[in-house]
């Protein structure tokens, strides 16, 4: 990220384990991933891009039992939440 983010334009973010072969694509926060040091070096990269999420509630124990509309409020609520820690705000 450091030599290249302000040359990209897009970025795909989700969360996991770190497990091998267990990608969970969870929502930012809910899994081992460190966010606040990710939003600090996407911050200091100089990237200006998109961030989307890339998940997949289907993938997790968690999200199954959830409405759609709980499992949506909840992955806005993690992307303002990154947003705003990028933005050096959170």
């Amino acid at each position: 990220m450091p030599l290249f983010g302000d040359r990209l334009i897009l970025l795909h973010i989700h969360d996991n384990y770190g497990v091998f072969n267990e990608d969970k694509h969870m929502l930012p926060f809910d899994g081992g991933i460190d966010f606040a040091r990710v939003a600090q070096r996407i911050r200091n990269s100089g990237f200006g891009g998109t961030m989307m999420l890339e998940v997949n509630h289907a993938k997790t124990q968690m999200y199954r039992e959830m409405t759609p509309d709980a499992y949506l409020e909840r992955a806005a609520k993690a992307a303002r939440r990154l947003a705003d820690r990028v933005d050096g705000i959170g």
